[in-house]
C-alpha cells in the first residue's frame, strides 16, 4: 500500500514538473536567478546596513553614494523583472513547442505591455493629481506584476503559436530571403492578432469594469496570494509540502518552485 502511495504521488509530481507551462515558468525564473541575487544585495546594504534612520553605518562616508549605487541596481534588477520573466516564459514555452523563442518572447512583452492602461496619475509636489500617457511605471515592470506578466506570456505564446498554424496567415517569402527574416514576416499577421486581442481586453475590461486589467488581476489573485505567503500559516505550509515530499525522494522545490517563486519575488518588493 505503502508502495503505491509513493509511486502515484511520484507520478504525480513528474506531471506537474514536466507540464510545459510549469516547466516554462520554473525555466525562466531559473535564468533571472544572478539578477534576483544581485537585487536581493543591494536591498540588504540600503535597508539594514545603510537605511538613513537604522542603518547599522549609515554615517560611513559615501553612504549616500552607495544607497544610490543600490537604487540604480535595484532599478537594473527587480525593478524590471516583470519584462524579464514575460519574455523568458514566452521563450521558454515557445521551445516546449518548437517555436522561435525571440518572436514568442517579444510577443509576450508586447501582450503584457498591451494590458497596461496608457495613462497613469501621479502626485506632483504641490498635491494636485497630474495624468500622463505613454509611461510606464515602476510598478508596472517589477516583480509587482509578474503575475499579469506570467499570464500575458503563457496566453499570448499559445496564441501566438496557434495562430501561426494557420497558413492563410503566414506570409511566403522568396527563397533568396534569409531565413531569419522569413521567420519573422511568417509570424507578423499572428502576432498582429494576438497583441491586438490583449489590446481589446484592457480597453474591454476598462469600460466594463472601470478598472485597468493590472489592478483587477492585483485585486483578485496577486494581493490574496501575497498576503498569503507573507503570513506564518501559510509560509509553514509550504515549507512543509516541499519538504515532506522529500521523504519520497521527489525535490519540493523543483516541483513547487514554479508556483512559489512569483509569489514570494512579488512580497519581496
Amino acid at each position: 500500500m505503502n508502495n503505491t502511495f509513493v509511486t502515484k504521488l511520484t507520478m504525480t509530481a513528474g506531471k506537474i514538473s514536466n507540464n510545459k507551462y510549469i516547466a516554462a515558468i520554473r525555466d525562466a525564473f531559473a535564468n533571472t536567478i544572478p539578477i534576483t541575487i544581485t537585487a536581493a544585495f543591494f536591498l540588504l546594504v540600503n535597508n539594514v546596513l545603510l537605511d538613513p534612520k537604522t542603518g547599522f553605518i549609515k554615517n560611513m562616508p559615501g553612504a549616500d553614494f552607495i544607497r544610490n549605487v543600490g537604487t540604480q541596481a535595484y532599478n537594473g534588477t527587480l525593478g524590471i523583472l516583470g519584462l524579464l520573466v514575460t519574455f523568458m516564459i514566452g521563450a521558454k514555452l515557445a521551445k516546449e513547442f518548437k517555436f522561435d523563442e525571440v518572436i514568442a518572447g517579444i510577443v509576450s512583452v508586447g501582450s503584457f505591455i498591451a494590458l497596461i492602461p496608457n495613462v497613469i496619475t501621479t502626485a506632483t509636489t504641490t498635491g494636485s493629481n497630474v495624468k500622463i500617457t505613454a509611461a510606464l511605471t515602476q510598478v508596472q515592470t517589477s516583480a509587482s506584476s509578474m503575475i499579469l506578466g506570467i499570464l500575458a506570456a503563457l496566453i499570448g505564446t499559445r496564441l501566438l503559436i496557434m495562430f501561426n498554424t494557420v497558413d492563410r496567415l503566414k506570409i511566403r517569402m522568396p527563397e533568396s530571403v534569409p531565413p531569419g527574416v522569413a521567420k519573422a514576416f511568417n509570424a507578423l499577421f499572428p502576432s498582429f492578432i494576438t497583441i491586438t486581442i490583449f489590446s481589446i481586453i484592457e480597453e474591454t475590461t476598462l469600460t466594463l469594469t472601470g478598472m485597468p486589467v493590472p489592478d483587477l488581476i492585483s485585486k483578485l489573485l496577486q494581493a490574496p496570494l501575497v498576503g498569503g505567503f507573507q503570513t506564518l500559516p501559510g509560509i509553514l505550509l509550504y515549507v512543509f509540502l516541499s519538504t515532506s515530499v522529500f521523504i519520497f525522494g521527489i525535490h519540493g522545490a523543483f516541483v513547487f518552485g514554479a508556483i512559489s517563486e512569483p509569489i514570494l519575488l512579488s512580497a519581496l518588493q
